[in-house]
């Protein structure tokens, strides 16, 4: 999310908790599925972009400022 690019995670684990909004989110078990966002991805200028930017925003919440700042707060 961090490197300027559209990220397509799977919907198992943690990873549409972290990537939130700023990610498309594929079915683990449908390889049909992540072959049609990957081509949502190449064909939608404007998702790919609006992803982007979302990413940047969404990959500052988790720096190390943040963590300690967080962190911080528990203790």
């Amino acid at each position: 999310m961090n490197s300027d690019l559209p990220v397509i995670v799977s919907d198992k684990g943690a990873l549409p908790e972290v990537g939130s909004d700023a990610v498309l989110i594929f079915q683990n078990s449908i390889q049909e599925d992540l072959q049609k966002k990957m081509v949502l991805l190449y064909q939608d200028v404007n998702l790919r972009e609006i992803l982007i930017a979302k990413g940047k925003l969404r990959a500052k919440e988790f720096s190390r400022l943040n963590f300690f700042n967080g962190f911080k707060k528990l203790i």
